[in-house]
This record gives C-alpha cells, sequence and structure tokens, in this order.
C-alpha cells in the first residue's frame, strides 16, 4: 500500500509540469514551493521505504536486530563504512535521479 501510494505521488509530480515551458528551456524557480517541492518528493522516494521498513521493524515487535547479520559489527567500523557506501551507491543517486525528473517536469 505504501508503494503504490509513493508510485502515485512521484507519477504525480513528474507529469505535473505547468505546461507553458518549450522543449529545452530551463526556467528559474519563481517560488520557494517549487524548489522545495521536488525535493520532498525526492526524499520520500528515495528515503521513505527505509524509514517505514525501520518503522515496521519496531512496530511488529521483531526482537532480532535491525543490524542482522551484522549485529555484532561495530556502528564505527566496518558496518558504519558499509552502511555509508550503501547510501551513497544507492539511496544518494534514487534521491537525485527523483529530484531531477520532478525538476524537469516542473
Amino acid at each position: 500500500l505504501f508503494s503504490l501510494g509513493l508510485a502515485a505521488l512521484f507519477a504525480h509530480a513528474a507529469v505535473s509540469g505547468s505546461g507553458d515551458s518549450t522543449r529545452g528551456a530551463t526556467r528559474a524557480p519563481t517560488s520557494r514551493l517549487q524548489t522545495a517541492a521536488p525535493t520532498a518528493v525526492a526524499a520520500a522516494v528515495a528515503y521513505g521505504p527505509v524509514v517505514v521498513a525501520l518503522a515496521l521493524c519496531a512496530l511488529s515487535g521483531d526482537r532480532i536486530s535491525w543490524r542482522w547479520p551484522f549485529h555484532k559489527e561495530r556502528v564505527f567500523g566496518q558496518f558504519g563504512l558499509f552502511l555509508v557506501l550503501g547510501w551513497l551507491a544507492c539511496l544518494l543517486p534514487v534521491f537525485h535521479a527523483a529530484q531531477w525528473v520532478c525538476i524537469v517536469a516542473a
């Protein structure tokens, strides 16, 4: 249900351009809302599933650590390094791609 709602939000943001822009031309945003909306949609697309997964893990009463099978590793060590690398390789590109799609549509 969350995924369907997120897909609908992204599709709406991707096709809800103003309609008066010419092909290939870029326009400066005229308000803060035009700048903030693509960022908010991109953040929801990139980080929303992670937040929902952690919330479901906490709400379900699951006793297994969310870091399993890496629960014995230190956060500021090997696990932290791969956490940052995973963010750089997965979440950050999705955020920027979604933001770019929403800005181009506007």
